[in-house]
């Protein structure tokens, strides 16, 4: 999630103001018009600038009922401290992939207290493993780049990609990384990481992963 700087002035994670001198200035014209002072208050633009997140993505959220239960007064969107711990959420649903349909079915639910506890769950245990099913991705990805960053260093220090032969079996599956054990050249195996090229990687083949979408 693309959560708050390190200086936000709200804590995301509990939605507790914060005490600073900064904090109580960047909310206070804003609270003074719409809240009273033991109850800070916020404008889209200052939850945008806490959380590091767009304008338009909380008039986006809003526009689709998300988060629920926003204060308005005289037409103003007013957030409170009890807004943040939602919008973090909400941000971590749809930056991992969340479909806002599905986003809105769990606000839902949350409207329906302890009834809805096991739906909520269900659908949290199964974005957390689209999450899971995304880092397998990525981690692919990365072998493949760490070869490639190999490649490149390699075939710049010799000055030509000559240089560099990857030797691959006729029978190699096709979607297997090539492994720089398996390479000729300078410094083989310069662009080898942790373990991944212990084994030679026989078996390294992308895995399938499902599109969060259909989660």
């Amino acid at each position: 999630m693309s959560s708050g700087r390190p200086d936000a002035h709200v804590d995301a994670m509990t939605g507790a103001a914060v005490t600073d001198r900064v904090g109580r200035s960047l909310s206070s014209s804003f609270t003074d018009a719409y809240g009273p002072d033991d109850e800070p208050a916020y404008s889209i633009s200052q939850v945008a600038q806490i959380m590091g997140v767009a304008p338009s993505a909380l008039r986006y959220y809003d526009h689709e009922g998300l988060p629920p239960h926003v204060e308005r007064i005289n037409g103003v969107r007013v957030f409170r401290n009890k807004d943040f711990p939602w919008l973090r959420v909400l941000q971590c649903l749809k930056n991992t992939g969340m479909p806002i349909r599905r986003i809105k079915e769990y606000a839902q639910l949350c409207e329906e207290g302890d009834a809805s506890l096991e739906q909520r769950y269900e659908l949290i245990k199964a974005q957390r493993q689209a999450v899971l099913d995304q880092i397998e991705q990525l981690k692919f990805y990365l072998r493949e780049l760490d070869f490639k960053d190999w490649y490149y260093r390699t075939a710049i220090a010799a000055g030509t990609e000559s240089a560099v032969h990857v030797d691959e079996a006729p029978d190699m599956e096709p979607d297997r990384i090539p492994d720089p054990q398996e390479a000729t050249g300078s410094e083989a195996a310069v662009g080898c990481k942790d373990d991944d090229c212990d084994s030679g990687n026989g078996d390294d083949i992308r895995p399938h992963v499902p599109n969060p979408a259909d989660t």
